[in-house]
């Protein structure tokens, strides 16, 4: 399972390239990576390992030299002419008129060539019909509705009733790169895509680590890789009676905006699925064998599929990305480069924009992209014994 979170994605990659290359090749000569399930970036990424299926390893090292290649004034083209433009852009948004450039602050042209470019879209198909994987799912946030759709691209046909919850739908598709870039469209910042005549943008307003997608599809182990770290390493809210505070600037709004559209749900989704696993296990001491079985055949009836038990391991960053991105935008502000790189370095050093999340998600720069890659393979290697164990069952 693959979070979203724009640049903080490297880490995704530097965890994966742990678990692909770095631990004993005999646990993936069967398929392991059975079911796929992406938000945002995470959802590039699982349509990356789905089309590099066949591949050694999954072909990491390349996705890996994708990130470190970025440059921030080459990926995020912010020019002169976009900030010349941008007070008729955002009156034109305003009056419901078309933008043609793409989105209102920033121009992801070298974003979408690399989904197109880097990944292997027949191959999606053609490694679900040899069995490599079964499903991948792209969950993208459909506008005009407001509903979280899930783009499923399955090996055997499906037809479940997603869900009771009319704002969530699944859709079988044969992905394409506008479903990924779709889900990857954070608001206000990269372009909506529209996906048969319908504007969609990124799936994680509504669902930013898809665990139920995948639950759906019946797993029964889940390995998650999340992009921010558990609520305790983060820093604590300042306290109520702190003394009186300045009015928050724009930007500042900006990022605290965003942190409130990818609120992260992991947790709450973890919640329930253990309240899930305890019950089937509570139950089954008390009632016997058949408990889990009779359960999950009268929940089928409701739902289209059964509760079971899930092993689940989760993957978090062990410090925060968003402070990393910002201490990383001040000691290397010179050579950042272009107006992007002015705009970031000079927002790093605000305190205002330090407390929001608004510079790791617009930091595509290999170097910064680097250090968060080192970030996820040294967490994963501090789960190492943990990790070979899940795979190994």
């Amino acid at each position: 399972m693959l979070s979203g979170g724009g640049a903080r994605g490297a880490y995704e990659t530097g965890v994966l390239a742990y678990l692909l290359a770095e631990t004993d090749p005999k646990l993936w000569r069967t398929p392991r990576l059975q079911i796929l399930s992406g938000t945002s970036v995470g959802a590039i990424h699982a349509c990356y390992l789905a089309a590099a299926a066949d591949r050694p390893q999954h072909d990491i090292t390349r996705l890996l030299s994708v990130w470190r290649s970025f440059r921030l004034d080459r990926v995020l083209r912010f020019a002169l002419r976009d900030v010349l433009h941008l007070p008729t852009d955002i009156r034109a948004m305003l009056r419901g008129v078309e933008l043609h450039r793409g989105g209102v602050l920033l121009n992801s042209e070298v974003l979408q060539s690399v989904v197109i470019r880097d990944i292997a879209w027949p191959k999606i198909r053609q490694n679900l019909a040899a069995g490599r994987i079964d499903a991948v799912t792209v969950s993208a946030t459909q506008i005009g509705s407001g509903r979280n759709v899930v783009f499923v691209d399955a090996r055997e046909p499906w037809n479940p009733p997603w869900s009771r919850d009319p704002r969530r739908v699944g859709r079988a598709v044969r992905l394409r790169p506008a479903h990924a870039l779709a889900s990857a469209a954070i608001p206000l910042l990269f372009p909506a895509i529209a996906i048969d005549g319908q504007y969609h943008c990124d799936g994680g307003l509504r669902q930013n680590t898809p665990v139920s997608p995948a639950l759906r599809l019946g797993v029964d182990r889940l390995l998650v890789i999340a992009t921010r770290p558990p609520p305790a390493l983060l820093a604590p809210p300042p306290e109520a009676d702190a003394g009186p505070e300045s009015y928050p600037k724009p930007l500042y709004l900006v990022g605290k905006l965003l942190d409130a559209l990818m609120l992260d749900r992991l947790e709450y989704d973890l919640t329930r699925l253990e309240g899930v696993n305890r019950l089937i296990r509570d139950g089954t001491k008390t009632f016997g064998p058949d408990f889990a079985p009779k359960l999950a055949e009268t929940i089928r009836k409701d739902r289209g599929h059964g509760f079971r038990e899930v092993k689940t391991t989760v993957v978090r960053p062990s410090c925060d990305i968003g402070a990393m991105a910002t201490q990383f935008a001040r000691e290397i502000h010179p050579h950042l480069g272009g107006l992007p790189g002015w705009l970031l370095s000079t927002l790093g050093r605000s305190e205002a924009v330090a407390n929001s999340d608004l510079m790791s998600y617009l930091m595509f720069d290999g170097r910064f992209a680097e250090q968060v890659i080192q970030l996820g393979m040294a967490d994963a290697d501090a789960r190492r014994a943990e990790l070979i164990e899940f795979l190994r069952d």
